[in-house]
This record gives structure tokens, C-alpha cells and sequence, in this order.
């Protein structure tokens, strides 16, 4: 296949993009990696690291057909032609990040030789739902849970919080007395960590360099990622009640504190930044009581946006949501590993909108 390519086979360490007959060629390992060029699902590859200038540019100004190869135990495996949907270095100095649209899809047997399953990993804790289930509606018990959700889904480092003493000197440097306690909780874990901040949507960093004040006094604290709706809280309370204003309509006052609502913004986060995903818009009513009862329910006041009132849940290494009122039955879900999502294959999810199981 390389021979007729035009290109040679890479060795195993490597993934290079060459310059072949006919045009680029992009060498994918064979494994599921997130962190080299592999295949992510069927209809998606990513490519990860350096080119030569003159390809890179060719592949910037051009976004040519590029052939795609997966290298697997010394074998060269056709994969498909694609153009690139995403291009770019995350930052200064990263190595170039190419993501491609494989049409048509990859299929079940050539994902099972390309991108075989990991070894298995611990799954998170679901210590805090427990606590959340059992204890009082309490503030406590809220923040509690916040704390175990961040430790569980994200294992955080003493260097991914900011310590105590930051957050007073940006309290100040921004004429706050003092951040509002479930904010504090959450910085102090994961502060440091864009992507429990911002997979989707803004959760407030105390990291900007301004932070935008209402006139009436009250403070951001999420904001949709195009401006849609922002949700802001009164700086008086020590876990204050959120309201939410979207555009040319009036403001809604959500059904959980800052503490809660805090809470199911972040599995928001976490779910639409989890590694894997899957999502259906239209289940059957058996197919979609059925996967909920492999899952458990966040006992937390309905979410508004991005459909209202929005459930979460928890599973065995996945978080959900649901709208329980739409007709549609449908169902997004993100998962920390592949593994996670197989089951979903009883249902049906080869032809779901997006399945990366």
C-alpha cells in the first residue's frame, strides 16, 4: 500500500505526514492514544506533530485530500481520504494538531484493528453522589459533593488549585471581600485546570484580568461560550442565589444556590470535555428508560440550558444528561474511557449521532 502511495512505511515510533504520489499522506498509530495521532472514532482521525515547513504550508493554505494510513504491528492499513476540519497549535511552542473528517465512515472492524481498547482503568468514585443522595439539602452537603466530583473525575495535583492566600490577593485586586464559598471550593481543586473551567461554556477564573461587574453589583460566574446567557450572583451571600439572563428575555432564577448549580456545571464541563462522547437525539421509550436505569440521578433542582429543566447522571466512569420533558427521549453522554460507552452498542448506538464506543 505505501509502495503505492509513493511513501515508506514510518517506524513504530513515529507518525509522520510525507509527500506522496499524488499528494500528502498521514501516518496514525495504531492504538487509542489521545495524546498522538491515532484515530478517535469512526468519523474522526487526529494528527499530532511536527511537518515540514513546506508541508504544513501546504496544508494550511491548500487543505488538500490527505490519505490516511494507520500503522499497526509492522502493517501499513488504508484508512480513507479526508480534509482537515481544525488546524492549529493549542499554544506557543505545541506541536501542530490536525483534525481530520473521515467520509465515509470508518467501520466497526477496521476501529477494532486501529484504535484497540486500553487497559482497563479504575473507574471515579461515586462516593460523593452517595453523600449527596443520603445527606440534607444542605450547603455543607452541597459543597462536599462539589469537592469529591472535582477529586474523583479530575485526580487534581496540589499544582492544578489555587492556595488560599492567592485567592485573598485576587479577591483584593479585584475589590472583593471575599469570593463566595463554592467558588473558593472550586478554585482551591481545580483552578488551575482550563479544562474544568471552560470545555463549553466560562466558568469564572479569577486568573482574568478583569472581571465584569453588573451594575447592580452582581458577579458573572458562567457564561455561555457565545454570550447566549450569563449567570451572575450577589457578592453578599455566603452561597447566594444564581440568575440567569439570556438574550431579549427576562432573567430566571435558578433552582439550585451557587453551590449547587456550581455542582451541575461542572459535570457539565467535565461531561463535554470527557475524552469520549455519545449522544442520540431520538431513543425509543424502552431504549432510553432502560440505559437511565444503568445510571443514577443527581438529586439536584432542574438545570436550564441547554434544555430545560435538564437531569444529570452518573455512571460507571460517565456522566449524562437528560431533559426529561423532551419528546424526543434524547441523551448526551461523556465518558473517561471508551469502555464505558460499549454497552450502548445493545441499543443501537452504530447509528446514533455520535458514538465513541
Amino acid at each position: 500500500m505505501c509502495r503505492e502511495l509513493g511513501v515508506a512505511v514510518p517506524n513504530a515510533s513515529s507518525a509522520p505526514i510525507e509527500l506522496g504520489v499524488g499528494g500528502p499522506v498521514a501516518f496514525l498509530h495504531g492504538r487509542d492514544d489521545l495524546e498522538v495521532a491515532a484515530v478517535r472514532r469512526a468519523d474522526c482521525a487526529e494528527w499530532i506533530g511536527e511537518v515540514e515547513p513546506e508541508i504544513e504550508e501546504l496544508l494550511r493554505s491548500k487543505n488538500p485530500l490527505v490519505r490516511l494510513v494507520a500503522h499497526v504491528d509492522g502493517n501499513a492499513i488504508y484508512l480513507a481520504e479526508a480534509r482537515w476540519t481544525s488546524f492549529g497549535r493549542r499554544r506557543r511552542g505545541g506541536p501542530l494538531e490536525i483534525r481530520f473528517c473521515v467520509q465515509p465512515h470508518l467501520s466497526r472492524d477496521v476501529l477494532e484493528r486501529v484504535r484497540p481498547l486500553r487497559a482497563p482503568v479504575p473507574w471515579p468514585s461515586q462516593a460523593w453522589l452517595d453523600a449527596l443522595i443520603a445527606g440534607p439539602p444542605t450547603t455543607a452537603t452541597r459543597l462536599a459533593a462539589l469537592s469529591g466530583f472535582l477529586k474523583s473525575w479530575y485526580s487534581p495535583s496540589s499544582d492544578d488549585g489555587i492556595d488560599d492566600l492567592s485567592l485573598a490577593r485576587s479577591a483584593a485586586r479585584h475589590k472583593v471581600r471575599r469570593w463566595p464559598i463554592a467558588l473558593a471550593t472550586l478554585w482551591r481543586h481545580v483552578g488551575r485546570r482550563p479544562e474544568a473551567l471552560a470545555s463549553q461554556n466560562l466558568i469564572l477564573n479569577p486568573a482574568d484580568d478583569s472581571l465584569p461587574m453588573f451594575e447592580s453589583g452582581r458577579l458573572p460566574v458562567y457564561t455561555e461560550n457565545q454570550g447566549v446567557f450569563l449567570s451572575s450572583v450577589d457578592l453578599e451571600d455566603e452561597d447566594p442565589t444564581v440568575v440567569t439572563t439570556r438574550l431579549q428575555e427576562s432573567p430566571v432564577t435558578e433552582r439550585e444556590r451557587l453551590s449547587g448549580f456550581l455542582l451541575q456545571a461542572c459535570i457539565y464541563e467535565a461531561m463535554c470535555g470527557a475524552n469520549y462522547s455519545a449522544s442520540c437525539s431520538s431513543l425509543t421509550k424502552a431504549d432510553y428508560h432502560e440505559i437511565l436505569s444503568t445510571l443514577r440521578a443527581v438529586p439536584l433542582g432542574g438545570w436550564h440550558w441547554p434544555a430545560d429543566p435538564g437531569c444529570f447522571w452518573v455512571g460507571q466512569g460517565i456522566l449524562a444528561f437528560t431533559n426529561p420533558e423532551d419528546a424526543g427521549l434524547g441523551i448526551v453522554m461523556g465518558a473517561m474511557d471508551r469502555r464505558a460507552l460499549a454497552y450502548l452498542r445493545d441499543f443501537g448506538a452504530e447509528a446514533w449521532d455520535i458514538w465513541d464506543g
